[in-house]
């Protein structure tokens, strides 16, 4: 693995976890910053003009 894609996977992983918080404390703000967070490179996906 490189550099990138442990950093990403750690972002991923912190964005799962406050996500849970948000969850368990409901608190929807942290819930959803932990969505954006957890899979950042799906919300901002642009499709092609096929």
């Amino acid at each position: 693995m490189n550099k990138d894609r442990i950093e990403g996977a750690a972002k991923e992983a912190k964005g799962a976890v406050k996500e849970a918080a948000g969850k368990v404390t409901g608190d929807a703000k942290w819930r959803i910053e932990g969505k954006v967070k957890k899979r950042p490179r799906e919300r901002f996906r642009t499709r092609s003009a096929a």
